[in-house]
């Protein structure tokens, strides 16, 4: 799933997981799989729905997919832009139906959203608490 700065899905690709059988990211969402954020839906221990948020394969793919200039690129805006497309796909997921309360654990938590000490505490936390994250200078929503 693709989010961009305008809140806009720009890409959404869904293929019903096969618990038993090969499930490669290439094959769910061809093309895009290295600069999309990919995640899972799948019950946790305790039979309740959790999804997992994981980024973007590709940092040089993702930068191209979002046209970020060559002399932009870093790993600081790389952390950045993907700790706010996360922030910013949960909101779409609660926006569009998804319970804010479904659990959500997501791929490389400290990496992305280093400083926030008290969301990695929190983990797993519900996806709803990750929408209502701030992003790049914005305040909160949902």
């Amino acid at each position: 799933m693709s989010v961009t700065e305008h809140d806009e899905v720009d890409l959404f690709s869904h293929k019903p997981y096969e618990k038993y059988g090969p499930t490669e990211h290439a094959s769910l969402t061809p093309m895009f799989f290295e600069v999309a954020v990919r995640g899972r839906m799948e019950p946790d221990e305790q039979r309740r729905p959790t999804i997992t948020l994981k980024a973007p394969q590709s940092v040089r793919e993702y930068f191209e997919y979002k046209d970020v200039p060559e002399d932009e690129r870093s790993a600081a805006t790389y952390a950045r832009m993907v700790r706010d497309e996360y922030v910013r796909v949960a909101r779409k997921l609660v926006e569009t139906g998804m319970p804010p309360e479904t659990i959500a654990l997501v791929d490389r938590l400290r990496e992305f959203f280093p400083g926030e000490s008290e969301l990695a505490r929190a983990e797993p936390f519900s996806v709803g608490v990750l929408a209502s994250q701030a992003i790049a200078g914005r305040s909160a929503r949902i």
